[in-house]
């Protein structure tokens, strides 16, 4: 779908060097050539860096930064509602297609409890073991993982945009990947990516009541005890630590082998190498 069919269809406001092709729509985390994404801050600086390397994209964005910006833009008071709008648009006219095409693909050696219920739109690797009660949608599972018992992975995340004093509903169309031997304990919920996917790398230890919220990435080697809170948006290193009931805020970096004391409130990013605790955490002298 051409960029200008797609303003003329929204009524918007806009600025287009080329009228080029739409193909998908990207996070500002990992841009996609032809593609529409937003940016809701005002650091005109940090747009540009992100922009720099990118091909045939727009990006929408509110009045203050619209009019210091001078590439391919889109007008928007609120980029947020715009852009998950044109989201589902381009959803439904099959523009952007769906990563698993709907197909479930399960491996050989899979022990899976009979009350489980796997989607359509999962893949499963070998040598998985999923629990009872398990619910698993919009997923894939690489071999040697455990999910135990009465997990939720892959559902819609918490997501909702105010706007013109109502309350909409943000669709979610990244889905969950969880490499290899990866342990996942039970009562854990572990919400689908709004646009990119929410990502557990290989060795990853996930114990009981853990929520990791959307667009999350947990690298390699991490362990995250009972309890913890995981916001949406969360980078984690590799070889960390995060004691039970710990919470991390949204868009927080952590990195690699850090130790996150327990009960701790994380709402700052965190160095390599170092000890946190304590609400805010601060660094253990």
């Amino acid at each position: 779908m051409k960029i200008n069919d797609l303003i003329k269809k929204f009524k918007l406001k806009s600025k287009i060097k080329n009228n080029f092709e739409i193909r998908n729509f990207s996070s500002l985390d990992i841009i996609k050539n032809n593609s529409i994404f937003f940016y809701e801050n005002n650091d005109l600086n940090f747009l540009k860096k992100k922009l720099r390397k990118n091909k045939n994209g727009v990006v929408i964005l509110n009045k203050k930064l619209y009019k210091s910006y001078f590439s391919n833009k889109i007008l928007s008071t609120n980029p947020r509602y715009t852009f998950f709008k044109i989201c589902d648009f381009l959803t439904k006219k099959k523009v952007v297609k769906e990563k698993f095409l709907n197909k479930k693909k399960i491996g050989k050696n899979c022990v899976i409890d009979n009350s489980a219920k796997i989607g359509k739109n999962v893949q499963v690797g070998n040598n998985v073991k999923i629990g009872a009660n398990t619910i698993i949608n919009n997923c894939s599972i690489s071999d040697n993982t455990i999910i135990s018992d009465n997990c939720v992975i892959g559902n819609t995340g918490f997501g909702f945009i105010k706007y013109k004093k109502k309350i909409f509903t943000n669709n979610h169309y990244g889905n969950v990947e969880i490499k290899k031997n990866v342990f996942i304990g039970p009562f854990t919920n572990i919400e689908r990516g709004h646009i990119d996917d929410t990502l557990l790398k290989d060795n990853v230890k996930i114990d009981a009541f853990v929520q990791i919220g959307h667009n999350s990435v947990i690298d390699t080697g991490t362990f995250v005890t009972a309890g913890t809170i995981v916001s949406g948006n969360v980078r984690v290193g590799k070889n960390v630590w995060i004691g039970p009931k710990s919470s991390i805020k949204e868009k927080t970096i952590i990195g690699n082998d850090c130790l996150i004391g327990i009960g701790s409130n994380v709402v700052s990013n965190l160095k390599s190498g170092k000890t946190y605790y304590g609400n805010p955490a601060k660094i253990k002298k």
